[in-house]
């Protein structure tokens, strides 16, 4: 079962290639995983800027932040698996 308290932080990253890259990862030997994705550029007291300025010079491969979570108990496997 999935809540705050049985998961654990794997990966953050802006980079979308190596999130995919640990999802697979990940699939490929059975780990259950979450994934949550934030637009940095999103709406909000601090973003939003693309849509003020239409995104000129803003360097779109760090627009995503993915936070990739595990199980706790899967945790130690995991980090391994990724760090390899």
């Amino acid at each position: 079962m999935w809540n705050i308290l049985t998961q654990k932080e794997l990966l953050l990253t802006l980079d979308m290639d190596r999130q995919a890259e640990v999802r697979e990862t990940l699939s490929l030997h059975g780990i259950d995983y979450r994934i949550h994705t934030r637009n940095l550029q999103g709406s909000g007291p601090l973003g939003g800027e693309a849509r003020k300025t239409g995104g000129f010079g803003i360097d779109q491969s760090c627009t995503y932040e993915y936070k990739i979570y595990v199980q706790k108990n899967e945790y130690e496997r995991a980090k391994r698996l990724v760090s390899l």
